[in-house]
This record gives structure tokens, sequence and C-alpha cells, in this order.
């Protein structure tokens, strides 16, 4: 009689088996590419930069990656390109699968308006905050005799006089008018020279002092690079200038240029 023990040790029973085993590794190889393809497994994309790229190249270059574009906000940046990226998730630089969406925020065409707020009698120090709070820049300081020292007394844009809620475009300078606190206190005249165009305002500010004119040397290229080579009135080591009153400045490519 033909029995299972028999079956086993025959040569049909091992066929059988190893057509079974070939069956299950084929189907499972099978199985593994398919998914493999299907998913793309081990294939990345590293993200490009679009940071200051206009909104239709940054769309191209993501399109040129099979990648996808989508904007999630515009906000206004007075040091970035009008219009163009400013930035991006997933950051540059990362891996990310075929077909991914990168957001971006966008800089703004147009500077947003502000509403100009309420600093009379305001401290200098909490316009100053606020100013900054509101994308506005502080301007140039006068003092007039008043018992309030550093107080707000006037605001003004280019000349106007500003009352609160006036509409002003975003990045605006305000000039104020300040109480003295002591009537024509005295301070030391600063040393400005050799130093930039920056440098200079922020000292002058710095002490309520004025920026008066500023006379540049016809062979200055770029203005951030130029130095103070005179001031008016000049700096002597006993001298003395009258809160809020202005000092002129004369700009060079050196400290030695006398373009007079």
């Amino acid at each position: 009689m033909y029995t299972l023990g028999d079956f086993i040790k025959s040569s049909t029973f091992y066929k059988h088996l190893i057509l079974a085993v070939s069956i299950i590794i084929a189907i499972t190889a099978g199985v593994l590419f398919w998914i493999k393809t299907y998913t793309k497994h081990g294939q990345t994309i590293v993200v490009p930069n679009l940071r200051d790229k206009s909104l239709t190249d940054a769309k191209k270059i993501l399109e040129s990656y099979n990648l996808r574009l989508k904007v999630m906000d515009s906000i206004f940046n007075t040091g970035a390109i009008r219009g163009a990226v400013i930035e991006q998730n997933p950051n540059s630089g990362l891996k990310v699968k075929e077909n991914r969406t990168v957001y971006v925020t966008i800089n703004a065409f147009k500077p947003p308006e502000v509403s100009f707020p309420n600093l009379k009698d305001v401290s200098l120090r909490q316009a100053e905050a606020i100013l900054k709070s509101l994308g506005l820049e502080l301007g140039n300081l006068k003092y007039v005799p008043d018992i309030a020292k550093d107080a707000v007394l006037a605001s003004s844009c280019r000349g106007l006089e500003l009352q609160a809620g006036t509409p002003l475009v975003y990045g605006s300078k305000i000039d104020l008018v300040l109480g003295d606190g002591l009537k024509g206190e005295k301070i030391d005249i600063p040393d400005l020279i050799g130093l930039s165009r920056k440098e200079a305002h922020n000292i002058l500010k710095e002490l309520s002092l004025v920026i008066g004119s500023e006379i540049f040397s016809s062979s200055i290229q770029d203005s951030s690079l130029a130095k103070v080579y005179k001031q008016t009135p000049a700096y002597t080591p006993d001298g003395k200038i009258t809160l809020g009153s202005p000092i002129d400045l004369f700009f060079g490519n050196d400290v030695g240029e006398g373009d007079e």
C-alpha cells in the first residue's frame, strides 16, 4: 500500500515542494517590486532654494523637479525684493518625495498702510518702541523748551504734522518734537570723524541731536560706505552744543578726503 511516508520520500514530492517554493518566492519578489515602483521607494528629490525668486520662476523651478508650489502668505519686508519668495517650507536642501508641495511666503509688491498712533505726551523711549512695532522709523528729533523732558509734543512726516489715525505707508520716517526739560541744556559735541553714515546717525539720535545737512563727495559711489571727514560744528574737547541742535555732516571715501 502506498503511504504518506512513501509519498514524502518520493521524487514527486520534492518536485512539487520546489515548485511551490519557487512560486512563493516569485510572487513575493513581484509584490515587493510593485510596492517599490508604486511608492518610488528610496527615490527622493532635494528641495531647491527659492529665496529671492519671483513667483513665476519659483513655480518653473519646482515643476522641473516634479514638485508643486502653493503660496501660504504675503508679508512686506523692506529689505527684500518685491514679489519674491522670502520663506519656504520645506527648506532648501531637504529631501522629499516627488509631487510634494512646497509652501512659500512672498514679499508684497506694495507696502501696507498703517494708522499713526497717538504719541502725545509719550516718552521718547516709548514712542520709538511704538513706531518700531508698527513698522515706522524714528526720524529727526527737535527739542523745544518744555517742562516735560523727552515727552512727545508733536509728530510729523515729510514736513506734514500728524494726528492719531493718519494713514501712513509702512516704513515712513517720523520726526518728533520733544520737550527739553531744562531750557538750553547743553551736552558735549560728539566726535563723528571717521564714522559711517549709519554710525553717525545712531550717535546723533542717542544724544538727542538733529541730523543737519549731509554733503557727499562727488567721488562717492555708495553712500553706505562713505565716512565722515568733516562736521559742523566741529568737535573740540571742550565744545558744547544745545540739545536738539543740528550737526552738518560731510562725507567722503576716506577720512582724509577734503572735498570742500
